[in-house]
């Protein structure tokens, strides 16, 4: 599978979400994980990314537990494959600090929060 149909499918993903239609998203969403895992292996960008998205989609499901895991595992990856400051890194972050924020952990989603900002001043 191409990395433009690999794009695309998970912009049908992100649209059935957006719809509310959270079941079918799930489904698509780790099929998608299954299949960038088999193709990619399981330290790839791809599945970091995969990972952050049903990640956003299980905390909006308001599955907090699962959603924290997901979300260490893409940063774990992404961090392991960036090691210097990136905006891929900075966005598994802001997206982890809106978990702990859910889950009503201000003070630690502001430390991530404050981290992501000077990520992003520091890329950009």
């Amino acid at each position: 599978m191409s990395g433009d149909v690999l794009k695309r499918r998970d912009r049908v993903h992100a649209l059935r979400q957006q719809r509310g239609d959270y079941t079918s998203a799930e489904h698509l969403f780790r099929l998608g994980l299954a299949i960038n895992r088999l193709i990619r292996g399981d330290t790839h960008a791809s599945v970091a990314m995969s990972l952050n998205n049903l990640a956003v989609l299980r905390r909006k499901q308001g599955v907090y537990a699962e959603a924290e895991d997901l979300y260490s595992e893409a940063l774990r990856i992404r961090n392991e494959l960036y090691p210097e400051p990136s905006l891929d890194t900075a966005l598994s972050m802001e997206n982890y600090a809106a978990l702990l924020r859910a889950r009503d952990e201000f003070g630690r989603a502001e430390d991530l929060f404050r981290e992501v900002l000077a990520i992003r001043r520091e890329v950009l």
